[in-house]
């Protein structure tokens, strides 16, 4: 009983703070790494556009409505960086 007791106190101990890294990389991974509205926001204003409307989507693509001067544009952005993939002007 007392060596079973050993046991799964040392494989507690061995376990724990590795299931807790796990957690916290997959947490920095998903979350850390995607930008906020405000920083899409910021980042699109100094290349000119107003920013309407920002959509996280599946796979964590962005979509944003932005408006540049007189013309409506969705533009599809890279979610760590913020680097627009994809420009469509709206009608």
């Amino acid at each position: 009983m007392k060596k079973t007791l050993l046991g799964l106190t040392a494989a507690a101990i061995i376990l724990v703070p590795l299931a807790g890294q796990t957690l916290a990389s997959s947490y920095s991974t998903t979350d850390a790494s995607k930008l906020s509205e405000a920083q899409i926001t910021e980042m699109l204003a100094k290349e000119g556009y107003k920013v309407i409307r920002v959509e996280r989507e599946e796979h964590g693509k962005i979509e944003v409505k932005a408006t540049q001067g007189s013309e409506l544009w969705e533009l599809n952005l890279d979610p760590a960086t913020g680097k627009i993939l994809k420009k469509e002007r709206e009608d």
